[in-house]
Formats: C-alpha cells, sequence, structure tokens
C-alpha cells in the first residue's frame, strides 16, 4: 500500500484546532461539574455515588495507610496504580476531580500528536473528513472517560510512546519502548495483547524489555515503595478478584458491557442486560435471542475469540521489515481493537483505544487511488460508528427514557468497532488506481 507524505492541508489544521478548542471547554466544564458534585456531596453528607475516581480517592488511603486489603473490584488495579493515585489524596476530594480532569486534556493532546507521529513516520496522511469522524466518534469514549474518573487514557499514553519508540527500530528505542508497553500492561491488563504482537514481529529486544518491564512495575516498583510483602498480598488479591475468574473459568460479572463476552452473554442467555429505572417499572431488562446454559455461552466465546485471534496472528504472520510503514498502522489498529473484544469488562470509556483503528482507516482513505467502493464502505463504517457513539449518550432519550441501555444492550458500540476494523482491512487491500 503506497501512500502520499503530505503536510496537512488547511481544512485539517481547522479541523484540529476546532477540536482542541471543543476538548478544552469540554474538560474545564467537566472539572467544575466534578468539583461541584463532590462538594455538595461532602456538604450535604450524601450516599449518592458520583462517579470511580470519587471512590478511588476514599479507598486509596486506606490501602495505603490503613494496609486495607483489595475487596471485590472496588479498587480494580495492581499495586503499581496506588503511585499514580497517590497525589490526588494530597488535595481535597473536590479538588482531585477538578486535577485529574485537567490532567487529562494534556493526556489527549500528547496522545494524539503521537499518533499523528505515527502516521507520518508510516508514510502517511489522514484523510480530513475521516478525522473529522473519528474524532467525533473518540469523544464520546473521552467524555465517558472524563465523567467518570477513569485510567483508560493513562494507560493509552505509555502504550503510544512504546509503540511510536519501536517504530524507530534502534536498540535504545526498543528497550525504552517495551518497558513503556510493559507500564500499560501493568495499569490495565488488556495491553497484553500487544507484547503477543511483538513476539509475531520478532522484535525480540522489545519482548525482552517488556518482560523486564513487567517484573519492574508490578513487582520491583512498588515492592520498594509500599514494601515486599505488602505488594505481594495486594498483588495477589487484585489477581484472585480481577484475572483468575475469567481467564480460568470465564466468569462474566456484569452483562451491560461491549466486550464479545459480555454481548453474548445477554444476547445467548436468559440474563439482565441492565436494569430499568422509570415511571412504566422498573426492573431487568433483556435482550436475549436464546437461552443457552451458561458453560456453551463460555465456550462459544472463548471460541470466536480464538478464531480471531488465530485469523489476526495469521495475517500478521510474517514479520514487516520496518515500522515505518502503513501495514504497521493499520495492525496496531486491529489489535487494539482485539483489545476491547477480548476484555471481560469493556465499557464506553474504554472505547478511548479506538483511536487506534480510527486513526488506521482515516489514513487508509488517505491513499491515492482508492476504489470508490472501498471508500464508501470505510465513509459508511464512519457514519455508522458515529451515530452509534453518539446514541450513547443522552440523546438516545428519544427512544425513552432507557433508550441509551438498550442502544448498549444491543452492542452497537461493539459493532461499530467491528466495522470500523473490517472497512480499514478491507480499503488497506483494496487494489490502487492510478491517479489521473
Amino acid at each position: 500500500m503506497e501512500l502520499r507524505s503530505e503536510r496537512p492541508d488547511s481544512l485539517q489544521r481547522l479541523i484540529l484546532l476546532a477540536a482542541v478548542i471543543l476538548l478544552a471547554i469540554l474538560s474545564i466544564a467537566m472539572a467544575i461539574q466534578g468539583y461541584g458534585r463532590v462538594a455538595k456531596k461532602l456538604r450535604t453528607h450524601s450516599d449518592a455515588t458520583v462517579n470511580d475516581l470519587a471512590r478511588w480517592t476514599l479507598l486509596v488511603p486506606e490501602l495505603l495507610h490503613q494496609h486495607a486489603d483489595y475487596v471485590d473490584d472496588g479498587f480494580p488495579y495492581p499495586p503499581i496504580v496506588l503511585a499514580i493515585f497517590a497525589p490526588l489524596t494530597w488535595v481535597s476530594q473536590p479538588a482531585a476531580q477538578a486535577v485529574w480532569v485537567c490532567a487529562k486534556f494534556a493526556l489527549i493532546l500528547w496522545i494524539f500528536v503521537l499518533l499523528r507521529r505515527i502516521v507520518h513516520d508510516a508514510g502517511g496522511r489522514l484523510d480530513p473528513a475521516a478525522l473529522a469522524l473519528a474524532l467525533f466518534i473518540w469523544l464520546w469514549a473521552i467524555i465517558g472517560d472524563l465523567q467518570e474518573g477513569q485510567t483508560n487514557l493513562v494507560m493509552l499514553l505509555p502504550l503510544l510512546l512504546g509503540l511510536r519508540l519501536i517504530q524507530a527500530r534502534r536498540r535504545p528505542t526498543d528497550l525504552a519502548g517495551g518497558l513503556l508497553i510493559a507500564l500499560a500492561v501493568s495499569i490495565k491488563v488488556t495491553p497484553l495483547i500487544f507484547v503477543v504482537y511483538l513476539v509475531l514481529q520478532r522484535r525480540w529486544l522489545a519482548l525482552a524489555a517488556a518482560a523486564v518491564g513487567l517484573l519492574m512495575w508490578l513487582l520491583l516498583v512498588p515492592g520498594l515503595l509500599f514494601g515486599w510483602q505488602q505488594n505481594l498480598t495486594w498483588l495477589g488479591q487484585w489477581a484472585q478478584i480481577m484475572i483468575f475468574p475469567y481467564v480460568r473459568h470465564g466468569e462474566i460479572h456484569y452483562y451491560s458491557g461491549q466486550s464479545l463476552a459480555s454481548f453474548f452473554a445477554r444476547i445467548f442467555q436468559h440474563v439482565p442486560a441492565f436494569t430499568a429505572h422509570d415511571t412504566t417499572g422498573g426492573g431487568p431488562r433483556y435482550v436475549n435471542l436464546l437461552a443457552l446454559p451458561d458453560q456453551a455461552v463460555r465456550w462459544i466465546t472463548r471460541a470466536v475469540l480464538l478464531v480471531v485471534a488465530a485469523a489476526g496472528a495469521w495475517w500478521m504472520r510474517r514479520p514487516l521489515e520496518s515500522f515505518r510503514g502503513p501495514r504497521f498502522v493499520l495492525q496496531i489498529g486491529c489489535v487494539a481493537a482485539f483489545m476491547l473484544w477480548a476484555s471481560e469488562r469493556t465499557w464506553i470509556h474504554h472505547y478511548v483505544t479506538l483511536i487506534l483503528p480510527l486513526i488506521a482507516l482515516a489514513m487508509t482513505l488517505a491513499v491515492p487511488g482508492l476504489p470508490p467502493r472501498a471508500q464508501r464502505l470505510g465513509f459508511a463504517a464512519l457514519l455508522f460508528a458515529a451515530v452509534a457513539m453518539l446514541l450513547t449518550s443522552d440523546l438516545a432519550r428519544i427512544f425513552g427514557r432507557n433508550g441509551g441501555d438498550y442502544v448498549r444492550a444491543v452492542g452497537l458500540p461493539l459493532l461499530a468497532s467491528v466495522g470500523i476494523v473490517a472497512a480499514a482491512l478491507y480499503a488497506g487491500r483494496a487494489p490502487r488506481h492510478p491517479s489521473p
């Protein structure tokens, strides 16, 4: 696939400027909103749940100062993440909300700069219309991440930094890139699929650095910070709660997510897709087409994921001669999408990772001589994803008070991500026609 490397035109600059301004306004508004909600909760002594960050800023001091145990999934991260949240406990809980949102604004800008550099070094450029749609789709996942105070962007930054460094293919950058990918894995386990990608690409130095990095971020650093025995205790408790039930037994704790596991569970089992709260009567709502046994659905999920993983491994079986090519961007986009599908718990805010396949599609649509059919498919996938993500917002109330719940229950965001990957792969393999 041949690409032209061109400076961004004025339209692309205008799109990026508008996106930065909109993001800045949203960040300020959500920082003020988060501050106000937590301040009101403290003032009124309310038991209402604000967001995940508000809960974690209460749990982190208990873990750090009282050496409390991990209980259920109250704090769903390995001990190293305690070091990330610790500075937020130095300020008031309302201020922590505002600081976290403002820090995310810087992370988002850095992430997008890294993505553009990866595309540029791959010899590509981004189609302006596709870029605008990609940013619109990404926006709704970002809003969810900011509202919930989540860590998806915190994970995405070291992951992209690692991929950007590995793209250079020099010994120091391979070492640093492997350590950064390991940091992403240590924050949220799902980037482990990128370690498998390094194996497929025979990038042994980066792979060795990633293995050392996992030991460093999971054992050495938190051991020095919190004590060796305490870190091992926390690490074991976290693994028993968050890893082993799903990996060993395929257990699903939540049926309303956007992973393949939760999607298949609510479609093929008689389990509640969500709980309704409306004037017509609350209670569980179901969208299942079949009522298969739990074990059968687990095996279906494993089989589908295995087939997808095997197909991806076959497609990437030949190591790239260089990561400075468009195929690298396409491959990491597909790997990032699979990361969303394979996780047990994938919510809308986790879809900030979808920016990788979105950028891969925007790049392939900018290739000169792309057949009209591939262009139409690509933009159709982007439009479908834009509508799907938009309907995860309060706009879905046009379908009723629980409209957004039904949109998520039928898996529109998940289906949109599948469409994005399919369109990117099709456009990447489509024959090129000579430009006039």
